[in-house]
């Protein structure tokens, strides 16, 4: 059986490890003790049996690589919608039956991406996730951002981003308006312009 361990405490040397019984989930925990080299978010491998007073326990547990997490449950995409702080966000994404869903996820469970670095997530980003249970409500596990969202400039960004002029553009120079008129009769009214010209003809 393949599952993750949710929580160890060191100096009691135990801890709990949530797995999977539909393949859809993280809907079960299981105690297991003395194994100081597990950490929480590892994902294991294990048996499980009852011990001599009839609890269910894990045996023959192993650490394994996190490349195995698609088995454990399903991988669900969605897009981050909402940020709270650093602590928090929620993911919109859709079910089979294509109804829109969403689910809140702690920072807790972000992966780290390729460089092996841990960012924060914004709204827009594409992640994938899977789903468990804690503390009776569904929330989103070992969330990955597979895309970053593609920012549309703004028009004050463009005209902030753009090139200063050259300090040697020439100053503007101001042009006098010219006329088709003679200067005789540029600054008369055009009914003054036809009386002058009746009086030049008689």
């Amino acid at each position: 059986m393949i599952g993750r361990c949710r929580v160890f405490f060191k100096d009691r040397n135990f801890g709990f490890i949530e797995y999977s019984s539909s393949a859809e989930i993280f809907d079960s925990s299981v105690f297991f003790s003395g194994e100081s080299h597990i950490q929480p978010g590892d994902f294991v491998e294990f048996d499980i049996e009852q011990d001599w007073g009839g609890r269910t326990i894990t045996c023959n547990l192993e650490r394994i690589s996190r490349d195995v997490a698609p088995t454990v449950a399903r991988v669900w995409r969605g897009r981050v919608v909402i940020v709270r702080g650093r602590k928090s966000a929620r993911i919109d994404y859709m079910d089979d039956a294509g109804r829109n869903k969403q689910i809140w996820f702690s920072f807790e469970e972000l992966q780290p991406l390729e460089d092996g670095l841990i960012y924060d997530p914004v709204p827009g980003c594409l992640v994938e996730f899977q789903i468990a249970i804690r503390r009776s409500n569904r929330t989103a596990a070992n969330v990955s951002i597979v895309e970053w969202p593609v920012h549309q400039q703004t028009i004050e960004e463009y005209f902030a981003d753009a090139e200063d002029l050259p300090l040697d553009v020439p100053e503007p120079v101001a042009v006098s308006q010219s006329s088709v008129l003679s200067p005789a009769t540029r600054n008369l009214t055009l009914l003054e312009i036809r009386q002058r010209r009746k009086q030049e003809k008689s």
